[in-house]
């Protein structure tokens, strides 16, 4: 089932929601600057795309909205709040694919985390249990 719900979401990703205009796209971000938004007062959403298995693997960044199944509906209502997406490593392309539909949707900050959760913990920065 949780396989299921992976490919599932992986299709979404791949095939839902128009595609954002050719001059809008997400920014990078590396660990530090996601570091400094985390602890930045005026807060961002963070928003994990990794799935099950990769969050077992390594876990979650605190306080990252987890998608399983519905993108659209993790995404803050407010479309100025910054969001940043991250998948398991720069490798995977689910978090960029998910930040350039949060473009399309409209919201106006958006970015990914370039190097995923593997780079975020290889930078020395906390994970928690999923």
């Amino acid at each position: 089932m949780a396989r299921a719900a992976a490919c599932a979401l992986a299709l979404f990703l791949t095939a839902c929601g128009s595609s954002p205009a050719a001059t809008e796209e997400p920014h990078e971000v590396g660990p530090e600057e996601l570091a400094g938004l985390l602890a930045s007062p005026t807060g961002i959403a963070l928003v994990d795309v990794a799935g099950r298995a990769g969050r077992e693997e390594y876990g979650v960044i605190p306080g990252a909205r987890v998608v399983d199944d519905d993108l659209a509906s993790t995404l803050p209502e407010d479309k100025t709040t910054p969001v940043v997406f991250y998948c398991v490593s720069g490798w995977c392309s689910s978090a960029r694919r998910a930040a350039r539909l949060a473009l399309a949707w409209g919201h106006r900050d958006v970015g990914w985390l370039s190097v995923g959760i593997r780079g975020w913990r290889a930078a020395g920065h906390p994970t928690s249990a999923p």
